[in-house]
């Protein structure tokens, strides 16, 4: 059964203290809670934030292992976001997994120079995902 732990956007099927912790950054509110679900019931500690400056103060406040992080976001863009995650005290340890509607990371300066794990295109399989964590 899954649990909400504090934070409505935090949830767990685990006890395990060791279980990796999945943030999911998402501006849209379906996306972010379905993928945070499907993460909680195959055993991850998951939860979610809608903008990039939610996922930075998620980061600096609770241990954080992987990042699923739309690019697309408003305001602070997912480039951004990757940039000052990085620069924080745990940010070089993260994991950070890139999710566009685009069939490939856009061309350009930000995108060369930005420091992320992986890239898949939505939608895609909670198989395919968990296979990069």
């Amino acid at each position: 059964m899954l649990r909400r732990q504090g934070n409505d956007r935090l949830l767990t099927m685990s006890d395990d203290a060791t279980a990796r912790h999945v943030l999911v950054v998402d501006d849209d509110l379906d996306s972010a809670e379905m993928l945070t679900e499907a993460l909680a019931a195959l055993g991850y500690e998951a939860s979610y934030e809608l903008s990039g400056a939610g996922a930075l103060e998620s980061v600096a406040r609770q241990r954080t292992d992987v990042v699923v992080l739309d690019i697309g976001l408003p305001g602070m863009d997912g480039f951004q976001v990757i940039q000052r995650l990085r620069a924080l005290p745990n940010g070089r340890a993260l994991r950070i997994v890139v999710l566009s509607g685009f069939d490939r990371p856009p061309q350009g300066a930000e995108t060369a120079t930005a420091d992320f794990d992986e890239y898949l295109v939505k939608p895609v399989a909670i198989e395919q995902l968990t296979r990069l964590f």
